[in-house]
């Protein structure tokens, strides 16, 4: 699982990347000191509004950061358990 959860953080890091560095990109944002934190609050309701989609759930914003902070627990856990 470590191997997969790291390949698929690069690879959204990598999008996101282009969002805001990329001008040409269709979801360009420019980011700046006055907009940093609405850019993030959007990532975890954009993250929120997707697990609900593809899992059938209905959480709200803060039990979805609540199962977010229960799945990074549970990797570094196992991380932890294989070494």
């Amino acid at each position: 699982m470590e191997n997969k959860s790291i390949e698929l953080g690069m690879m959204i890091e990598s999008q996101l990347i282009d969002m805001i560095q990329n001008d040409e990109c269709e979801n360009y944002v420019e980011i700046s000191d006055e907009n940093i934190t609405e850019f993030f609050t959007g990532i975890v309701m954009a993250s929120c509004h997707l697990m609900n989609q593809i899992a059938g759930k209905d959480e709200g914003f803060l039990q979805h950061t609540y199962t977010l902070n229960q799945l990074i627990v549970q990797y570094l856990i196992d991380k932890k358990s294989n070494k």
